[in-house]
């Protein structure tokens, strides 16, 4: 178990889960990832730039907070300076509003707008009531499936919980060079089957925007008559493939995507 609270997540395919096939799906895996990383981040760039100890990249506030308990509003511009912690440098805007209780703490709401890297948008839209916190140079956050959109074919749901810590690495006016720790697990069913999926301790850096450094996920989906457990491993390479290892064989290595399906 990693060092973060474990925690649960229903996530599905739209239109049900299933034991049929070779292979456990590694789309919700996937979405689960980037959707977590990408909301640690505008938190902690919403965070950091309402504390008014300086200026961070991509990020201007609308409307501070200082007396609290207060409502502000932050917005994030993509470019160079804020890349997707997977995916990498992008476009789009980010609006930030919430309840900021003091300054190292708040309750926000998020809403992406047209957040794309290239021509692949980001799988998360939308977010509400996300708990945020910081602590030095650590932010903190959970949330729960039912309050986070996804774009695509998955959807985030249930009222279960993931744990995503973001490292500012001591510039917290610059969010291109954090580090993320995520945390969780989910379980979701679907007529006669049910998929459990536990995130351990996955690291992302700034130094690879193309899939996490460190950590596994492991997959088992039960039926009626067979349980199948896939276990997905990433690795430091910096290549997009992770090394995945099923109930009927492998390790073999597979590719990632970290943006939506267009």
């Amino acid at each position: 178990m990693g060092k973060l609270q474990w925690a649960t997540i229903g996530l599905c395919l739209v239109g049900g889960c299933g034991i049929a096939g070779g292979n456990n799906d590694l789309r919700p895996t996937e979405v689960s990832l980037a959707s977590a990383a990408t909301l640690g981040q505008a938190a902690q760039i919403a965070l950091s730039a309402m504390s008014g100890s300086g200026s961070v990249q991509c990020a201007n506030v609308v409307t501070s907070c200082a007396d609290y308990p207060c409502e502000g509003e932050v917005q994030i511009t993509y470019g160079a300076g804020c890349p997707l912690p997977l995916g990498g440098e992008a476009i789009g805007t980010t609006t930030v509003t919430g309840t900021w209780m003091s300054g190292e703490e708040a309750s926000l709401d998020f809403t992406f707008t047209d957040v794309r890297v290239g021509d692949r948008g980001a799988v998360v839209a939308s977010a509400t009531t996300i708990d945020a916190s910081r602590n030095g140079q650590i932010t903190t956050i959970e949330f729960t499936g039912s309050r986070a959109v996804a774009r695509g074919g998955v959807a985030l749901a249930g009222a279960t919980v993931w744990d995503v810590m973001i490292d500012d690495m001591g510039t917290p006016d610059d969010p291109s060079d954090d580090s993320y720790t995520i945390d969780g697990s989910n379980t979701a069913a679907g007529g006669v089957s049910a998929t459990v999926i536990s995130v351990d301790m996955v690291v992302l850096t700034a130094e690879c925007r193309a899939n996490p450094v460190a950590g596994e996920v492991r997959i088992t989906e039960s039926g009626l008559t067979n349980i199948r457990t896939d276990t997905l491993t990433f690795h430091a390479a910096c290549d997009g493939m992770a090394e995945l290892e099923t109930t009927l064989g492998g390790p073999d290595p597979v590719e990632l995507d970290f943006l939506d399906e267009e």
